[in-house]
């Protein structure tokens, strides 16, 4: 074949696939109704954050939603800088469970919280409570927001929810005497303004995200299952006490990584003057081990820095049993809106029964 006809095929099969893609572009615009946003750093930080007072629409088979982003960047309720002078205010950190995406504002058990505490005429304060999740924090990403979004808010209260996900997805830095580094980071250099322009349009084009979000979906969903089977396995040989210590033994790292981490959040919430609460729910089809290992070492943790730990799961599945509503989405292992009631429930019980901890 010539060298001409190579090149004229090369040309026209070149020019089917970008039709192709412009047709599948078109339809993907009019179905596809998530809105795949570039999360914007932020200048004073370089923190990742989601645009202030901006709003997009999530998918999923079994629930939609509308996510409203406050001032402040966090899926939530608007937040005043200024604090009133009789205003308890509880700062809630944590990853996707706090941002809590998959819920509207109204249904967030952060909000559901609020109202459970203001609903009391006796009470001594106006209750504030103010989500500060983003989605992939682990502990000490948590701090770093807290750092920058949380303290200036001047809270009286601190909660940290955590499920086994921020105790293992975590990557501190640390200085060269081995403390965790807690500086923020260095916002990175302005960009070309065409640079800028291409990210722009890859990351609004429908076609490039879907197929993108859909590879990382099935990416994360097979590493869960070869994970889950993994612990079956390790479950039902004949040396399954052998595979559970050395399983403890391999993530104990882990673990006292995620030790030291809560030290310097515990650190850092009490140099503001704010009390601590570590609240921890563990995720469905998380192993046992694994499960058994998050609430051992939320206590220890507990224990040595003189913190309460509230275990959120037995309360969360007495309130599905009564009630019968799942804690959870079908097609999504975070919480529903019957999820939220419950850990409001929860959290609302445990302040009540502990009313130091809502007072000045």
């Amino acid at each position: 074949m010539k060298p001409k006809r190579l090149i004229i095929q090369a040309i026209s099969i070149g020019l089917g696939i970008l039709a192709a893609c412009m047709v599948a572009e078109a339809v993907l615009r009019f179905t596809d109704v998530n809105d795949y946003v570039v999360l914007p750093v932020d200048k004073a930080s370089g923190l990742s954050i989601h645009a202030s007072d901006s709003s997009y629409e999530i998918s999923r088979p079994c629930l939609e939603n509308t996510v409203t982003d406050n001032n402040l960047g966090f899926h939530g309720p608007p937040v005043s800088a200024e604090k009133g002078k009789n205003v308890f205010r509880i700062v809630v950190s944590g990853g996707s469970f706090v941002e809590a995406e998959q819920v509207p504002v109204s249904e967030m058990f952060t909000t559901l919280l609020e109202r459970k505490l203001n609903a009391d005429p006796r009470r001594a304060s106006d209750y504030e409570v103010i989500p500060l999740g983003f989605s992939g924090n682990g502990t000490f990403l948590d701090t770093l927001y807290f750092e920058r979004f949380g303290e200036s808010l001047k809270p009286d209260l601190v909660i940290l929810l955590e499920t086994e996900y921020e105790s293992a997805h975590d990557d501190p830095r640390f200085t060269a005497d081995g403390r965790v580094d807690l500086s923020l980071p260095v916002p990175s250099p302005s960009r070309s303004p065409s640079m800028d322009k291409f990210r722009n349009i890859y990351h609004h084009s429908k076609l490039i995200m879907n197929v993108f979000e859909r590879l990382y979906s099935r990416y994360t969903e097979l590493k869960q299952e070869m994970s889950d089977d993994l612990a079956r396995m390790a479950s039902f040989t004949d040396s399954a006490s052998d595979s559970a210590t050395s399983s403890v033994s391999k993530d104990q790292g882990v673990w006292d990584m995620g030790a030291k981490l809560m030290d310097s959040l515990v650190g850092t919430v009490s140099s503001v003057h704010a009390r601590f609460l570590l609240a921890t729910w563990a995720i469905p089809g998380t192993p046992t081990l694994t499960t058994q290992e998050l609430r051992d070492q939320s206590q220890r943790s507990a224990d040595r820095d003189h913190f309460p730990y509230l275990d959120l799961s037995p309360s969360i599945a007495d309130q599905y049993a009564r009630k019968g509503a799942s804690p959870v989405w079908s097609c999504d292992n975070h919480w529903s809106q019957a999820g939220h009631e419950y850990a409001a429930e929860s959290l609302y019980e445990y302040l009540k029964q502990n009313p130091k901890f809502l007072s000045k």
